[in-house]
């Protein structure tokens, strides 16, 4: 049975956090001075329990990972750090399938979400679970 404990979760959800701490900084960089998506509570309600998750089944996973030399509190963080990564381009790949599809004015569905999030007054979950 899995041992649950703070040393044992820490380093996972360290990972997710750091994971999450580069997407917001993407994130900024995209949407440039207009951050009306930081301050929506849907986007924060998402981001907690994905940092939840992420955390809890990192520190499951990693039980599955060997890297030999490498203490396993590294190995925690490594996996919490890159677990969300994997899966959200995993989980881009399955549910679009054409993740740079072309609309019919000829722009990308990415660069239209990405205007269509600055001229927003609010942000819509769906909208960025559907597109990122």
């Amino acid at each position: 049975m899995l041992f649950i404990s703070l040393k044992l979760l820490l380093p996972s959800f360290l990972g997710a956090v750091g994971q999450e701490v580069l997407h917001w900084y993407n994130l900024s960089k995209s949407l440039g001075n207009n951050v009306k998506l930081f301050s929506s509570k849907s986007y924060w309600i998402i981001t907690t329990i994905s940092i939840i998750f992420f955390g809890l089944t990192a520190s499951y996973l990693s039980e599955f990972i060997n890297i030999p030399k490498i203490e396993e509190n590294t190995k925690l963080f490594i996996t919490g750090l890159f677990y969300p990564l994997i899966a959200k381009q995993l989980l881009k790949i399955v549910t679009i399938m054409k993740p740079n599809r072309i609309d019919q004015n000829g722009h990308r569905e990415s660069d239209v979400l990405i205007k269509s999030l600055k001229k927003k007054d609010s942000f819509n979950p769906k909208d960025y679970i559907t597109k990122y």
